[in-house]
C-alpha cells in the first residue's frame, strides 16, 4: 500500500474496480451499497430538501388562512343585518362548513394548496407518487386536520418528531407537504 493511500480516510480509499463504469470509492453513487460515512441515500436527501423548513411555513400558512376565514364572520353579520336578520340562521349554519370546503377545494385544485400555502411556497402532494391529491384525499386530509384541532391540537406536535415535518393527518391521508 502506498503512503498516500494509507493516509486517506477509509471512506476515500480506492478499491480495485473490475467494473469501470461504476465509481471506485466506497459509498460512492452507484456503488455496491456498502457505505461507511454517508448513511442517507439520494432519495431520502431529496425528500429532506423538499421538506426543509416546512413546519414553520405550515404554521404561518395556516395563520394566513385562519385570518382570511375569520373575515367571513363580519361579512356574515353584515349580510345578516342587510337581510333584517332573516338570513342569520342560514349564514351561521354555512359558515362553520366553509373552512372545510375552502381547504378541501384549494388542496384538490391545480395549485395544490390554500392561499396561505401558496403565499409561502408550499403545496400538498400524494405520498406515493408526488401527484396532486384528488378531492376525496383532500377531504380526508382536511377532516383529519380539523378533527386534530378539535381534540386540543396536541397531535399536531407530531410534526416536530417526524424527519419530514409530516403531521398525523398527513400520514393517515397519504399526503405530504413539500416546497413548490
Amino acid at each position: 500500500m502506498n503512503q498516500q493511500h494509507a493516509e486517506a480516510p477509509l471512506s476515500e480509499r480506492s478499491l480495485p474496480n473490475p467494473n469501470q463504469d461504476e465509481p471506485d470509492r466506497l459509498g460512492g453513487p452507484g456503488g455496491s451499497g456498502f457505505n461507511l460515512g454517508n448513511t442517507t441515500d439520494t432519495k431520502h436527501q431529496r425528500e429532506i430538501a423538499e421538506t426543509e423548513g416546512i413546519v414553520g411555513r405550515r404554521v404561518v400558512a395556516y395563520a394566513i388562512d385562519f385570518t382570511l376565514l375569520m373575515l367571513l364572520w363580519p361579512l356574515a353579520l353584515i349580510f345578516s343585518a342587510m337581510s333584517l336578520f332573516t338570513l342569520t340562521p342560514a349564514l351561521f349554519a354555512v359558515i362553520p362548513v366553509l373552512p372545510i370546503l375552502y381547504h378541501t377545494g384549494m388542496i384538490a385544485s391545480s395549485s395544490q394548496g390554500t392561499l396561505g400555502m401558496r403565499a409561502l411556497g408550499i403545496k400538498v402532494v400524494r405520498e406515493v407518487d408526488g401527484s396532486r391529491p384528488d378531492a376525496l384525499q383532500a377531504l380526508i386530509l382536511t377532516a383529519l386536520f380539523y378533527l386534530t384541532l378539535a381534540t386540543s391540537g396536541l397531535l399536531l406536535l407530531w410534526c416536530l418528531f417526524d424527519d419530514r415535518g409530516r403531521c398525523l393527518h398527513d400520514i393517515l391521508s397519504g399526503t405530504k407537504i413539500i416546497r413548490g
